[in-house]
């Protein structure tokens, strides 16, 4: 899957958890910029993201991103 891709099915998520459009989800994204992107909830997102893509990821991978660029391209690797 190529970044294009990958940023097409986050949207997607994105808008489900937290209502974000489109324009709104960019490489620097974080989750202090976004209203009720919390602990239990980036969990949830997370969870749900491996669902979405068909992937897996570590517990060292989930606590260590830093934005949604990183990310993407954690996916573009395992997709």
């Amino acid at each position: 899957m190529n970044e294009t891709q990958v940023y097409t099915k986050l949207y997607d998520v994105f808008d489900e958890f937290f209502g974000l459009e489109q324009s709104e989800v960019v490489p620097e994204l974080t989750a202090d910029q976004v209203d009720g992107w919390d602990s239990l909830n980036h969990i949830r997102l997370m969870l749900k993201i491996q669902s979405e893509f068909g992937v897996k990821f570590s517990s060292g991978q989930i606590s260590s991103l830093q934005n949604v660029g990183e990310l993407a391209n954690i996916l573009v690797a395992k997709t």
